[in-house]
């Protein structure tokens, strides 16, 4: 599409700027707070439909959360997966999915 004749920098997007779009998209919406564990707190209260178990531990954090330093344990799940509860025995049900992964 041309402006008056004119191309458009929007029609040059590249790869790196789409990235940085979704970045920008995920941090607004998802980062609540500067700390981590504030963070994900804040949004288990947000979205309690999602989440079926939340559990806080001792763990003090200060910054970045990585594998050393997690204050918390989430499970989360979508409304399909909840529903599919009820066919399960006692209430379970447990799927392992390998999509495509096998050679052929």
């Amino acid at each position: 599409m041309e402006n008056n004749g004119d191309l458009l920098r929007d029609f040059f997007l590249c790869e790196q700027n789409i990235r940085n779009l979704v970045g920008k998209l995920a941090k607004e919406t998802y980062e609540k707070d500067e700390n981590d564990a504030k963070s994900i707190k804040m949004w288990v209260i947000e979205n309690r439909e999602k989440v079926f178990f939340y559990q806080k531990s001792n763990v003090q954090v200060e910054g970045n959360l990585h594998d050393g330093n997690m204050p918390f344990t989430i499970g989360i799940q979508t409304k399909w997966q909840k529903e599919m509860v009820c066919h399960g025995h006692e209430s379970g049900v447990f799927v392992d999915v390998m999509f495509e992964t096998n050679n052929k």
